[in-house]
């Protein structure tokens, strides 16, 4: 939050840096709390293989919602 936060101070909150900020730290909240809840209810040790799965796709979708926040 903190990095956000410095962030949006210093571009402002309607600059392209700080839209592509947000929706980063709003994909990377989801992901944490999706990964806890369903990794919570399963009883297997190894999880590389998701985990890397899930830390794969945040990124393809960090850079596919910053083309996006680009293109409006």
């Amino acid at each position: 939050i903190a990095v956000l936060s410095d962030i949006l101070e210093k571009y402002g909150a309607d600059s392209y840096i700080s839209r592509c900020a947000c929706v980063a730290y709003g994909a990377s909240e989801t992901i944490f709390y999706v990964g806890a809840v369903y990794f919570a209810g399963l009883q297997r040790k190894k999880m590389q293989t998701a985990i890397w799965i899930a830390v794969i796709s945040y990124l393809a979708a960090c850079i596919f919602t910053c083309f996006l926040c680009r293109i409006m």
